[in-house]
């Protein structure tokens, strides 16, 4: 049973090393940016090399998913029965177009990083 116990342990830790190792190729794939972003941007290019830094962190993303759902929470505080004028309103307004600014910079960063519609070389 010994035999079998250093066994399992050893297939484990290949396994370990294996998931491991595909997350490595995974984030060096993600990092690899290739041709010229709208034209102009190199892949060694600073300005796209820091935007990638910024649009690849977790907590960027996490940020994003975390206004989507304020926005949607604020887009379903807003109704009919909203009175134009009244507090709420002018509330929900300014945190609409917060979440307008957000979502616009996240757009740019992206195009800045990924290219528009193609990304020629």
């Amino acid at each position: 049973n010994a035999a079998g116990k250093h066994g399992s342990q050893q297939l484990v830790e290949i396994q370990r090393d294996l998931k491991r190792q595909r997350a490595k190729i995974a984030a060096e794939l993600r990092a690899t940016l290739v041709g010229r972003s709208l034209g102009i941007f190199s892949p060694t290019n600073r300005l796209r090399r820091a935007c990638a830094q910024l649009v690849r962190h977790p907590y960027f993303e996490a940020l994003i998913l975390l206004g989507i759902v304020f926005s949607s929470a604020v887009l379903a505080c807003e109704g009919p029965t909203t009175k134009t004028g009244s507090a709420l309103w002018g509330y929900l307004a300014v945190v609409d177009f917060g979440f307008m600014v957000l979502f616009t910079i996240e757009m740019l960063l992206k195009i800045v990083v990924h290219g528009f519609y193609f990304c020629p070389d």
